[in-house]
């Protein structure tokens, strides 16, 4: 697992950059360091906004996954 402040100190140019596996990794961390409720309240909200910054990059994967699958010509 990735260091708390590892992520916290991830900048938007980095996040961008980061593969759809890292991503989706990174997020699943950032959830994990959510429900630990021991985190005082001003890192959980940055790892909210980071959270929110890599779900988009998440989403920005696989919406040019779905349209690169709908340039293929169906099976027939």
């Amino acid at each position: 697992m990735a260091e708390l402040k590892a992520i916290l100190e991830l900048d938007d140019k980095a996040i961008a950059a980061l593969s759809y596996e890292a991503a989706r990794e990174l997020l699943d961390e950032v959830v994990s360091a959510l429900d630990d409720s021991s985190l005082p309240l001003g890192n959980l909200m940055q790892l909210w906004e980071t959270g929110e910054k890599i779900a988009k990059v998440c989403d920005a994967h696989l919406t040019k996954a779905a349209e690169k699958l709908e340039d293929f010509p169906e099976a027939q």
